[in-house]
């Protein structure tokens, strides 16, 4: 018997991720269900005394089964912690004294790379003739966040950041990829997303397409002081944005903050390029709304905005030539506790 299937039979902690071929895993309360697929991190069976990750309780409790069923779009927050405090890059004996706190499933993960949680660092191992981390995004200070491995296969050690939402691609001689993504909410005792997959999940994990979309926006007690970070939006809802919305955006609302995350397919035949117009009540550009474009023509477009009562109206415009645009609206009745509706109408010419 190997070491994976000997801590897969005495194992009785429950699995902190699932993540199916269409769909992504969470760190949620699915305690109990089967072993993960496609680069969700399960525990070890047993926790020795050197570490630093906490297992879960054996079972969601009470409040959580309750928040669950009230709000089947509401993802709980990870049964486990990882420490905030920093600590020296491990070294490669950390991983070969078996210290790790986590590691890749069996189903589904990347078999170009595997993953292992020391302390709050990331460890990625890859084999020979990789050429490590061509591609990378939110991981910090080289050197003091992310150690890069060599092309011989050492490992490449990136440290968990709360508040960062981070990536890295790995790619091979033979153009093998291997992609490493995580998003970790300030708030939150843990990453609530930690993968390594054969596939580039990232957009993914900062839209949160793993969980159902609501047509509501959840009560504001008290709005947010600061603008939302990227690691931030991984507790957000997610909304439908109206029976129009276009496929190609997604629409997040963490407290009084709203993302739209818009991704144009490139094609042969088409141009199209996101520009964004505030048409009224967004406030302060650089303040109190947001907008960055992206991609080769302008194809991607990132807006964050604070929603504000009365009506708050903005244009996307998708094509200058053919006129194609969104309208962004968002109505928030003066005696509401939250917006009444957030829509974002297509219209296609």
């Amino acid at each position: 018997m190997n070491r994976r299937e000997a801590l897969a039979k005495a194992s009785l902690a429950p699995r902190f991720a699932v993540l199916s071929s269409l769909s992504l895993g969470v760190w949620a309360a699915l305690a109990g269900c089967s072993d993960p697929v496609d680069g969700g991190v399960a525990p070890p069976a047993s926790a020795s005394p050197s570490a630093s990750v906490s297992a879960p309780s054996a079972s969601p409790s009470a409040a959580q089964t309750a928040s669950a069923s009230a709000a089947p779009s509401a993802v709980a927050p990870p049964p486990w912690t990882v420490p905030r405090t920093l600590s020296s890059i491990p070294t490669e004996s950390d991983w070969d004294a078996g210290k790790p706190d986590a590691e890749t499933s069996l189903e589904g993960r990347s078999t170009l790379c595997k993953l292992r949680i020391i302390r709050e660092w990331a460890a990625i191992r890859c084999g020979n003739g990789i050429a490590l981390i061509t591609q990378q995004a939110e991981l910090g200070k080289s050197g003091t966040d992310y150690v890069v491995g060599t092309a011989s296969g050492a490992t490449t050690f990136i440290r968990l950041r709360p508040g960062v939402a981070g990536f890295a691609r790995f790619s091979s001689e033979s153009q093998r990829e291997a992609f490493f993504s995580y998003s970790w909410a300030d708030a939150e005792p843990a990453p609530r997303y930690l993968l390594l997959s054969e596939k580039n999940r990232h957009r993914e994990v900062l839209t949160r397409s793993d969980t159902t979309a609501s047509e509501l926006v959840p009560a504001i007690a008290t709005p947010l002081t600061t603008r939302p970070s990227l690691g931030d939006w991984s507790s957000a809802t997610r909304l439908t944005g109206g029976a129009s919305a276009p496929s190609d955006c997604a629409l997040l609302v963490l407290n009084d903050w709203l993302r739209l995350d818009c991704v144009k397919p490139l094609s042969s035949d088409s141009f199209d390029q996101y520009t964004f117009n505030a048409i009224d009540g967004l406030g302060q550009k650089g303040k109190d709304h947001y907008a960055q474009t992206a991609g080769i023509i302008s194809n991607e477009l990132v807006v964050e905005l604070r929603m504000a009562k009365g009506r708050q109206r903005a244009k996307i415009v998708t094509s200058p030539i053919t006129g194609n645009h969104h309208v962004l609206t968002v109505d928030w009745p003066e005696a509401g506790d939250r917006p009444q509706s957030v829509v974002l109408a297509g219209n296609r010419k």
